[in-house]
């Protein structure tokens, strides 16, 4: 989808389930409680993003920009976020079950009360992380 496809969706329904929004700079948005279940989001600009009780569940977020995101309490299980960077990011209350976040910097991210059992950790970097 095109950036002002995407601002449509956002404005009518809220619902970005199984589109490919991949590589998209969606930086500073207000998308508190948007259904990204399923899409793809590569490489997407999320950063400083309002993703509050976002829907996550099994979303491709490889290679996206988290850098101050707030994802507080959203549903981020079995979500493929390889190599992310989410400096600064919040993920407070997030439910981050079996989600990958291998190869991902962390740094100074806050993850107190986020669920992460069977999260893949390989080679995080969680530096001055709160969690």
């Amino acid at each position: 989808l095109s950036f002002d496809e995407v601002n449509l969706l956002l404005k009518t329904t809220k619902d970005l389930s199984y589109k490919d929004i991949s590589n998209l700079d969606l930086s500073k948005k207000n998308m508190n409680g948007v259904n990204f279940r399923g899409a793809d989001l590569s490489g997407v600009n999320l950063s400083e993003a309002n993703l509050n009780s976002g829907d996550f569940y099994e979303t491709k977020l490889v290679g996206a920009n988290l850098n101050g995101a707030i994802l507080k309490n959203a549903d981020m299980r079995k979500a493929d976020l390889g190599g992310v960077t989410g400096i600064n990011a919040d993920f407070s209350g997030a439910d981050l079950r079996n989600a990958n976040l291998a190869g991902s910097n962390l740094t100074k991210a806050t993850l107190i009360k986020a669920k992460l059992d069977g999260v893949k950790l390989g080679g995080v970097i969680l530096k001055d992380a709160v969690y």
